[in-house]
């Protein structure tokens, strides 16, 4: 049973995580540890990020918002960008903005804080760094709107803060290059010593895959090397360990009828489905999956 008091103790040594990068910590799997970090966002102990990194947020504890860099490559090009251009310029006026900047502003919104000003009967929308405090993004708003020009010690504090960042950005990168080749080289030993190495590709395949995510294999069947397994396995959630019938298929396309054939195997065994594939799925297996069968969980490696 997965302790959700660790994994918020990995988020804040390790933070920015996302779910699979924990899995690795505290075992389980994807599905169980994000739903133990959504609750943890639900309760407000953890933040959660608005860029993805193939479908998965970030989940980062308060005051880690500097290491939010590395959610740079997940950005798409026009929203790196962006994100160059207020780092650089640290407070935008929306309506000084082009049109396509004033879009993607209003996307990246881990980078991007809106600030609204009042200006007699109107209102003015201005995007600030987000690491910027608002203390010194009101004198560079005043000098935009040319209510007060900006003293000398201001622009020499500006110069200073920007120093720091990017001292602060070289640090953090630095020290996490270091975490990332310390942890590759622990990781890869310790699977070496512990994957069961096979003349089997799709099966070795799976027991790393396995090793990552802390699952057990009970009962194992080679129908066709290198193309068809079945096993029957344990998960470890956070209600308990849950048994299931997996089927393995190094197939390029599963149709309806396939996962049909799978479902019947489930029900003879009384568990429920894991379907493991190299492949996709087609139009009609996957609405089958949705209204019929309920009881298949699918993972394409």
């Amino acid at each position: 049973m997965i302790d959700k008091n660790r994994v918020l103790e990995i988020v804040r040594l390790k933070g920015p995580v996302i779910p699979r990068e924990v899995v690795k910590e505290v075992g389980g799997d994807t599905f169980i540890i994000g739903a133990i970090l959504s609750q943890l966002v639900d309760d407000k102990q953890i933040k959660i990020s608005h860029a993805k990194l193939g479908g998965s947020p970030f989940y980062y504890y308060p005051g880690q918002e500097s290491k939010l860099t590395r959610l740079y490559d997940c950005l798409h090009e026009k929203e790196k960008r962006a994100h160059d251009i207020l780092k650089q310029r640290k407070v935008i006026r929306d309506s000084d903005a082009d049109p396509l900047l004033k879009v993607v502003l209003r996307q990246i919104k881990d980078f991007a804080k809106a600030l609204e000003v009042n200006i007699g009967n109107q209102k003015e929308i201005f995007w600030k760094w987000y690491l910027l405090p608002n203390s010194d993004a009101e004198p560079i708003i005043r000098q935009s709107l040319s209510l007060k020009p900006v003293p000398k010690e201001q622009e020499k504090r500006e110069e200073e803060l920007k120093e720091k960042e990017e001292t602060q950005e070289k640090i953090i990168k630095k020290e996490e290059k270091i975490d990332e080749k310390n942890e590759s080289v622990q990781e890869k030993l310790v699977n070496e010593s512990r994957i069961e190495k096979t003349d089997d590709k799709l099966l070795n395949k799976i027991n790393e895959l396995f090793l990552k995510n802390n699952i057990k294999i009970i009962e194992k069947e080679i129908i066709r090397k290198n193309s068809d397994i079945e096993l029957k396995i344990i998960i470890s959630s956070c209600v308990g360990e849950l048994k299931y019938f997996c089927k393995v298929k190094d197939k390029k396309k599963t149709n309806d009828k396939d996962l049909s054939s799978f479902y019947v195997d489930g029900q003879m065994k009384k568990l429920p489905i894991l379907y493991i594939t190299t492949g996709e799925l087609t139009k009609k297996a996957k609405e089958k999956l949705e209204k019929e069968f309920t009881t298949i969980s699918v993972l394409i490696i």
